[in-house]
């Protein structure tokens, strides 16, 4: 199966990847009567395939979809999420708070949330990915959406410390983020300079 957030109409559809039919829509929980739509934006697997962790835009929190019974649950957030990604141990869940600045942890087997505070210039986290040891996360501070400045870089967290560890100077807008498999390089996608930064995880800088 797949699965694909519609943002608009507040539902997650559930896709054959076989037929490629829509085999069921699945309605996000309300948070707020007098939302039209949550707006479920970013959507991530968790490794174990038992899980989906949805950031819910304008309903403010996070969706977690249990894939055993097409079920959503909702975990409030402190802003507007925007994306999830998951640690490979899949112990922990984090969102991308884009009006707050901020990333929420999110423990799978406490079920707290915890924030961890971007640097004062931050412009509007996006997309993320952890490093293959779970221990950090690569975010990309794109701004330039909602009426912020664009920014150009990316955070690296430390996801023991819960602190931003490292600030790097990527290219204009940095959108998607990938951690290659050995966790050599980090791969980012700039929106409005139109090429891809490539991180060397050893240093913390741009080779490319």
């Amino acid at each position: 199966y797949a699965f694909v957030t519609a943002q608009t109409k507040g539902v997650v559809y559930k896709i054959n990847a076989r037929t490629f039919e829509v085999e069921k829509e699945i309605p996000m929980p309300t948070s707020n009567e007098n939302l039209t739509s949550q707006e479920p934006h970013g959507i991530r697997i968790a490794p174990d395939g038992q899980m989906a962790y949805i950031a819910v835009l304008k309903g403010r929190g996070l969706g977690l979809l249990d894939l055993k019974t097409d079920t959503v649950s909702f975990v409030p957030l402190a802003g507007a999420a925007v994306q999830t990604g998951i640690t490979p141990d899949g112990k922990l869940v984090v969102a991308s708070l884009y009006d707050t600045k901020q990333l929420a942890v999110y423990d799978t087997a406490t079920k707290q949330i915890k924030n961890v505070d971007l640097p004062k210039e931050a412009k509007g986290p996006v997309q993320m990915f952890g490093t293959p040891d779970s221990k950090f996360m690569y975010l990309a501070d794109q701004g330039y959406y909602f009426g912020q400045p664009t920014s150009e870089w990316v955070y690296k967290v430390d996801l023991p410390k819960m602190e931003v560890v490292k600030e790097i100077k990527a290219g204009s807008a940095p959108h998607g983020v990938v951690v290659s498999k050995d966790g050599a390089r980090v791969y980012i996608t700039n929106l409005l300079s139109g090429d891809v930064s490539v991180l060397d995880t050893a240093t913390d800088a741009e080779i490319n």
